[in-house]
């Protein structure tokens, strides 16, 4: 990947990863409520399941009980599925940011996405790494797992661009 336009080598921070489906997951829970609450409307849906099939209402239980583990399930299954279907998923990515943009690159070359920091709506910092999301009408997100920063330091000059261009994480 050839280095960003008009930025000294000290003002770039590098970083690359082969993504996982968990990558995807957590930056759909980090975005969209949806994700982020499916398992809580499991539990509740479960338990009025069990109640029931304690009260004798074997059909309505059961039932319950599988849409309860429909709402558990669906988003990580769905997203697995995504992941593993997408054609540049599972390819490493490397990426460089700097006070313009962020840029990833499949390694091979064949994907590439610029971001200038007037087109991130927010960010958020969760416990895998970080989320970017875009302005675009679909509501792109791009993770940015912890791991595909070589150091400390470069995390945190990351963090520190995000901060600076895009604001607090959200």
């Amino acid at each position: 990947m050839e280095p960003l336009e008009d930025a000294s080598r000290d003002d770039i921070v590098t970083f690359r990863w082969d993504p996982v489906p968990a990558d995807w997951t957590n930056a759909l829970r980090a975005c969209y409520r949806p994700y982020r609450l499916a398992a809580w409307l499991a539990l509740p849906l479960g338990a009025f399941a069990v109640v029931l099939l304690a009260t004798g209402q074997l059909l309505a239980g059961i039932i319950g009980l599988a849409a309860s583990a429909l709402a558990a399930l669906l988003p990580p299954v769905q997203t697995r599925v995504s992941f593993h279907s997408h054609p540049g998923a599972r390819r490493t990515m490397t990426g460089e940011a700097n006070d313009r943009s962020v840029r990833m690159t499949l390694s091979d070359g064949t994907g590439h996405t610029e971001l200038p920091w007037s087109e991130l709506s927010g960010w958020a910092r969760t416990t895998r790494g970080f989320v970017l999301r875009g302005h675009t009408s679909h509501g792109a997100v791009y993770p940015v797992p912890s791991r595909a920063f070589a150091s400390d330091d470069d995390r945190a000059r990351f963090q520190e661009l995000l901060e600076r261009h895009a604001g607090r994480a959200t």
